[in-house]
């Protein structure tokens, strides 16, 4: 099966990434007032090809929320490109050949939900069970599902959707740069 295939090799590529990409320390931002994180509610992707506008879920997954806005917010995605593509399965952006500054020495808890792993899906990379027991998120690396994929629910956070450039996401794949990334907070 193509996604079977496709996912073993992703897991098999997360030994091989040096270990600083997934510590364990606490993230380097302090968790906002849940008040304060409902109000982030957009994240706009800016690639080469066109803009990903996402509907972000922070009373899901705060940590993730948070996670995304204080990397975007400091630059840490920008200039960067996607580094792993699966066609009709995953894209993924953030890791350690599209910009080594951006590599977090840190990780954000799982927060598993009730939002599936479905096209546009977003989320966040981890490593194995194996190599990480509390299957926390990597602070950095985000992939962008490109079709469903029902295994990674449960094993996986998702933190947003795809509202808007399903166009623009069907067209990028490995080595398509990411511009920036913003994350805009709603007024109240």
């Amino acid at each position: 099966c193509l996604y079977a295939t496709a996912f073993l090799l992703l897991v098999v590529s997360y030994f091989f990434h040096p270990p600083t990409l997934y510590a364990a320390s606490d993230p380097p931002f302090i968790l906002p007032a849940q008040e304060e994180l409902n109000r982030i509610k957009t994240a706009m992707v800016y690639t080469s090809k066109g803009e990903l506008r996402f509907e972000l879920f922070p009373e899901e997954a705060p940590w993730h929320v948070a996670n995304f806005k204080y990397r975007a917010d400091k630059g840490l995605y920008r200039n960067t490109v996607f580094h792993i593509f699966y066609p009709g399965y995953i894209l993924q952006g953030g890791g350690p050949r599209s910009k080594p500054a951006a590599t977090a020495s840190y990780s954000v808890p799982a927060e598993f939900n009730r939002h599936l792993h479905v096209f546009g899906a977003l989320g966040m990379a981890r490593r194995p069970d194996v190599a990480n027991p509390e299957r926390a998120s990597s602070g950095n690396q985000f992939h962008i599902l490109l079709g469903d994929a029902p295994h990674m629910n449960g094993n996986f956070t998702v933190f947003g959707q795809l509202a808007a450039g399903e166009s623009v996401l069907e067209g990028l794949e490995q080595g398509d740069e990411i511009k920036d990334i913003r994350v805009f907070i709603r007024d109240r």
